[in-house]
């Protein structure tokens, strides 16, 4: 049974994952994620997702398709990588393949805040624990 009440101790598991494989043949992500455009991030988020990068791969193989990161080879039936799966960045996406997300947000880079920012974020945050722990000593 799940409590209402908030916790104060950090979680085992972030609350959105970066990085999402969709699922295979659905050329687009779900609600809150975006595709991903770059090798980089693509890079990045295989190795996350514990799929193995083929840039040798990467181009615009199909054109009529978007260039997008994905990953092949995927199994239908269950949407589970295969030992033959493979990401890249191409646009040759078919049946076999899904597009690997990251999470809405998460732009690559994440502009500095500026000190004002920053200062204005802090004191929130104290604020937000003062209350909360009114609350909890009510």
């Amino acid at each position: 049974r799940h409590s209402r009440k908030p916790s104060f101790s950090p979680s085992k598991f972030p609350s959105i994952l970066t990085f999402i494989q969709q699922i295979p043949a659905t050329d687009s992500c779900p609600t809150g994620y975006n595709p991903i455009y770059d090798i980089p991030t693509c890079e990045k988020a295989s190795t996350v997702l514990g799929i193995t990068n083929e840039p040798s791969q990467n181009g615009n193989d199909y054109p009529i398709n978007t260039v997008v990161c994905f990953v092949s080879f995927v199994d239908l039936s269950t949407g589970e990588i295969t030992s033959s799966s493979r990401s890249q960045v191409n646009s040759n996406h078919f049946a076999q393949a899904a597009w690997i997300c990251k999470a809405a947000g998460t732009e690559s880079p994440t502009p500095k805040p500026t000190t004002v920012e920053q200062k204005l974020c802090v004191e929130n945050a104290k604020r937000k624990v003062r209350t909360q722990k009114k609350k909890l000593w009510k």
